[in-house]
């Protein structure tokens, strides 16, 4: 394994790297991989997939006899091997190329980051994909599929959420929940642009500093003018 210089830019880029890392999205993953091949995490998560067996066994789980074999032993290369085969099938199945971690980035633990990142599109793309490409696993996942204009014939799942495989808030109501505030938020925006705040004023275009400044005008020439801009 390369080792990472206490100075320098590769020190500069670790640090970035670890400030970050997505600790949450590593624990949702283990739980996920641990689902899908009943294998059990019995290590640091990046020391327990580094060698890829774990992500060949993800992958042959999912997609039985994808993966013709899966090394176990024969030294780094044979072992890299192994991460080489995870990232062809992501590459087979439609990942896209910018979400692929190169083979260092994984046997070195040099962006385990990417790592999670790619292993995220890969659940995405098989959930949007399980139809054609012969998904029979029928347990939860590790996001949303990925977004198209087909499913792939699948059905909609629960996603993994917490470690320990507890669901919590499901993420499909937690992006509903962040929907629906950032609907709210635009609708404020809108609100202040239009002057239709608390049911203030009828969206005539004017901003509210222009239509108080109005108002404020307004006092000095009506006595009603306070109960015209309430109402």
């Amino acid at each position: 394994m390369k080792a990472v210089n206490d100075f320098g830019m590769d020190a500069e880029l670790a640090k970035k790297r670890a400030a970050n890392y997505d600790k949450g999205l590593e624990e949702r993953t283990q739980v996920w991989i641990q689902n899908v091949t009943n294998q059990t995490c019995d290590k640091d998560f990046g020391e327990w997939i580094k060698d890829g067996q774990v992500l060949c066994a993800l992958v042959n789980s999912l997609m039985p006899g994808r993966i013709k074999k899966i090394n176990t032993g024969g030294g780094i290369w044979k072992l890299q091997e192994n991460i080489t085969a995870f990232v062809r099938v992501c590459r087979e199945i439609g990942v896209a190329e910018a979400s692929l971690f190169p083979t260092e980035s994984l046997y070195q633990l040099k962006d385990l980051q990417q790592v999670l990142n790619t292993i995220s599109a890969f659940s995405g793309k098989v959930q949007q994909r399980r139809g054609e490409l012969g998904v029979t696993y029928d347990g939860p996942f590790l996001g949303p599929p990925a977004k198209a204009g087909a499913s792939g014939g699948g059905t909609k799942k629960k996603w993994v959420v917490k470690p320990g495989g507890s669901s919590g808030m499901s993420m499909l109501n937690a992006g509903s929940a962040g929907v629906m505030e950032k609907t709210k938020f635009s609708s404020a925006r809108e609100g202040i642009k239009t002057g239709a705040v608390d049911g203030k004023g009828q969206g005539s275009g004017v901003s509210m500093l222009n239509a108080g400044s109005a108002g404020v005008m307004e006092k000095t020439t009506y006595s009603n003018a306070r109960e015209a801009i309430k109402t």
